[in-house]
């Protein structure tokens, strides 16, 4: 018997030795979120840990960066045939500031949500005459072909999400010391105005937040326009000078197929959430649902509730209003015949149609026919006897009996 229990002993302690394997990747359907960026995952493990913080839906955070750091930090602005591009000096930068959405957890910190769709950069923007300001869009902002970004929540980004700076240095290596603090910061998202402009041309998704022509003249230097190319040596991204005459820059960008970025991973290496995110899960779009080639999605705006589409559509058609106009009835012109005449809809009630059909003339001949019959009307000494005996009489006269009945009218004296 004490071999038995020491035989079982031995067993429960080698288990407890063995190291446990990596949580398996979930059902591309688990509650209807997937997770087809074996890419991205790949890419961004050796840099940060995954977190997954419900069951499939995993986010990036970056591990071994200085406090305070917060994303498009450390780079510089190019402005290129895309738009204003983020040039990152981190090696994960040519990932997560040209996929993907950043949002600011109150546990886990900096969190990266995945995206497929490829971008100079997704920020929205502040400026005035000396400062100029950028925050990262978070997932609650999604990108369309027809509306370009729109938002699922109403959204105000806090100030800790903004990185401003002296609009004379915009364009060049933006530094710790160059991002003012962050109670200036709340005093510059109150008095500088607003931008978030993003366009699709020519398969291209175009950042235009801020006007070149107003860096230029408050800068007092030239922004040249660099060309952003497909780099396929490798990834990431690389800033190049042609030989020649035309010594302009352009920048190498590696953007992978989409085959590549929506690879499922056998095994996903993921820190389970210890506690609820404050990322409101219900309103980011999923990146699987209404995409095109390429991961952009096309889409149509749609009225935020129901009581709105039908205002929508009515006043979208013209014919939607045609049974209103043609319910309310039109007088005939005296020149037009039957046909020509608009047709009534609406039926009129029974007494207004007796009366419309009855003419004048029809009138006046009844009234005087009523006359004839009637006996001669009696003198003026008579005429309070009459008055008595017509209280006293029950029932009025049989002659003037049949005119009522008839639709005649009584005659007035």
């Amino acid at each position: 018997m004490r071999f038995f229990i020491s035989i079982f002993i031995l067993g429960l302690a080698v288990s407890s030795l063995t190291p446990q394997p990596a949580i398996a990747a979930p059902s591309p359907h688990a509650h209807g979120i997937s997770f087809h960026f074996g890419y991205f995952y790949n890419s961004l493990r050796p840099h940060g840990e995954w977190i997954e913080l419900e069951e499939g839906f995993y986010v990036w955070r970056p591990l071994r960066v200085r406090h305070g750091w917060r994303p498009y930090m450390f780079g510089r602005w190019a402005w290129t045939n895309h738009g204003w591009y983020w040039i990152s000096q981190e090696r994960f930068g040519w990932i997560v500031f040209h996929y993907g959405r950043w949002y600011y957890d109150d546990y886990y910190g900096w969190v990266w949500v995945p995206d497929d769709v490829w971008g100079p950069s997704w920020v929205e923007w502040r400026y005035d005459d000396d400062y100029v300001g950028w925050a990262p869009l978070p997932p609650y902002a999604g990108f369309h072909i027809s509306i370009g970004i729109r938002f699922s929540r109403h959204w105000d980004a806090p100030g800790h999400y903004w990185n401003f700076i002296r609009i004379g240095h915009f364009g060049r290596e933006v530094r710790y010391r160059d991002v003012v603090s962050d109670s200036y910061t709340r005093r510059l998202i109150r008095t500088t105005r607003s931008s978030r402009d993003y366009d699709y041309r020519d398969n291209r998704v175009i950042n235009r937040g801020l006007d070149p022509g107003f860096i230029e003249r408050r800068t007092s230097r030239r922004m040249p326009e660099l060309e952003i190319t497909d780099r396929t040596s490798g990834p990431g991204e690389q800033l190049t000078r042609r030989t020649g005459s035309n010594r302009t820059e352009r920048i190498e960008v590696y953007r992978p197929r989409e085959a590549e970025i929506r690879s499922t991973p056998e095994r996903v290496e993921a820190r389970r959430s210890e506690r609820r995110s404050t990322l409101e899960l219900e309103h980011i779009e999923r990146p699987d649902r209404n995409q095109e080639s390429g991961g952009i999605r096309e889409e149509t705006r749609r009225p935020s509730s129901e009581q709105e589409r039908p205002q929508i559509e009515r006043r979208a058609t013209p014919e939607s209003r045609t049974p209103q106009i043609e319910r309310t009835p039109r007088p005939a012109t005296p020149g037009q015949s039957r046909e020509q005449r608009p047709r009534e809809v609406k039926t009129p009630s029974p007494s207004k149609k007796v009366e419309t059909q009855q003419p004048q003339e029809r009138r006046r001949e009844l009234i005087q026919r009523y006359e004839r019959s009637s006996p001669t009307p009696p003198t003026s000494r008579e005429t309070p006897s009459v008055k008595k005996e017509s209280r006293s009489s029950p029932t009025p006269a049989p002659a003037a009996r049949e005119k009522r009945n008839s639709g005649g009218e009584r005659r007035r004296d």
